[in-house]
């Protein structure tokens, strides 16, 4: 018998995510040192992963997708001319397609993804922890210079925190003790009212649009409206504790959007319109086919309607990955998440409509929306919150796999 178990792979996959933000606090002393930490925890849970399964796994196309084209951008990586930047980055996307792997086989019933509930409790403790230490020594950098201070949790790094707001509302009724309900809807609003104080747009679009598909998923309306409601109020008598705070980065936020003049002005924007007009010029085939410097832009997608600055790295998935991978490596890219969407929706398509399935089918709609319009703003390279949203999506895929099919269910050798 395999000494090692489904629950202890769980437990060391929700280790990971809450370790990710441990290392994403830390990451002002760590430095480059917190991708050696990340890839040592990710390496044990792979190991105790091809101990448990003997590299057998459950055949998907998501799977199979997720394999070619990380073999076809480990070739790319190889002919950076940055490899060893390029291969961190290769490994920080890697790693987070591994937990959607990893969670599809593993994951069998819904009483396993409830254990998902400590994340919503450690993780605002964090950065509830780690809001407090910043702004008392003034750790970190300020945000829009407006006198709060998130240490080294500034741009995607926050988006952990958003997530686990939205896994609140999903998980928040399978909590068995009342006090457990209560402690996680104190720290949560804490939470919120940090990120409100943050002001990056992502971060508020994350919530704002997981609880309207989360509302209008969910068969009884009144619940998650229940809960918007009680959650203003509380989050309104209480604003009286941060409006200094909040109106002074509200004001710094709204000068530098008018500073943008636009989305003209946008910098994201331009360099689209420079991917898309070197891509489909196919000026050069090569170029267009198979791109350029993946995970190292720097200074290497500068077209004739628009420059950049040689230091400045692509910022949205989709120029980085038509840029870095060509338009092969693209159409792998979608297909991807073209296929994770079909071998879910497949199954809860041919399932009855029970209370479970559609659970199942709202929290992966939720995460999986999510995903795509995170990828806009990016970057696929944040590792942490991409973790977490693709070990979600994986385990309702795999549970309703293991709903359907149980012991049945058609499994391939990886090796």
């Amino acid at each position: 018998m395999n000494k090692y178990t489904t629950d202890q792979i769980i437990q060391s996959l929700i280790f990971i995510i809450i370790s990710n933000t441990v290392i994403d606090i830390a990451n002002l002393w760590l430095g480059d040192y917190s991708m050696y930490l990340r890839i040592l925890f990710y390496a044990w849970v792979l190991y105790l992963f091809i101990m448990l399964t003997n590299c057998t796994i459950r055949y998907s196309k998501s799977i199979v997708f997720i394999i070619v084209f990380h073999l076809y951008t480990a070739l790319l990586v190889l002919s950076s001319s940055n490899i060893f930047y390029s291969f961190k980055q290769y490994l920080a996307v890697l790693l987070a397609f591994i937990c959607y792997i990893i969670s599809l086989n593993i994951f069998s019933s819904f009483d396993q993804l409830k254990k998902f509930k400590s994340i919503i409790i450690v993780l605002p403790i964090l950065m509830i922890i780690n809001s407090f230490v910043s702004n008392y020594f003034n750790l970190g950098i300020t945000q829009y210079n407006a006198g709060f201070y998130s240490g080294s949790i500034e741009t995607n790094k926050i988006y952990s925190a958003s997530l686990s707001i939205v896994l609140w509302m999903v998980l928040l009724p399978h909590f068995s003790s009342k006090k457990k309900k209560i402690f996680s809807t104190v720290v949560i609003l804490i939470l919120s009212v940090i990120i409100l104080l943050t002001m990056r747009r992502t971060g508020i679009i994350i919530v704002l649009l997981g609880i309207t598909i989360y509302f209008v998923m969910h068969n009884k309306k009144s619940y998650p409206l229940f809960l918007a409601v009680i959650s203003s109020i509380i989050l309104f008598i209480t604003y009286p504790i941060y409006k200094e705070i909040l109106s002074s980065t509200i004001e710094a936020r709204a000068h530098k959007v008018t500073m943008e003049r636009g989305i003209e002005a946008e910098i994201r924007y331009k360099e689209i319109l420079s991917v898309n007009n070197k891509i489909f010029s196919f000026s050069d085939p090569i170029y267009s086919l198979f791109g350029t410097e993946l995970y190292n832009s720097r200074g290497t997608y500068n077209s004739h309607i628009h420059t950049f600055q040689f230091k400045r790295l692509l910022h949205s998935d989709y120029s980085t990955i038509l840029h870095g991978s060509g338009l092969l490596g693209f159409l792998l890219y979608v297909m991807i998440f073209v296929s994770m969407y079909r071998d879910c929706s497949k199954l809860w398509r041919n399932e009855k409509k029970t209370i479970i399935v559609q659970e199942l089918k709202t929290v992966f709609l939720i995460f999986f929306i999510l995903a795509i319009v995170i990828s806009i703003p990016g970057r696929m390279t944040a590792i942490s919150f991409r973790t977490i949203i693709f070990s979600l999506l994986g385990a309702t895929t795999g549970i309703l796999y293991n709903n359907k099919y149980g012991q049945c269910l058609k499994q391939k050798h990886l090796l």
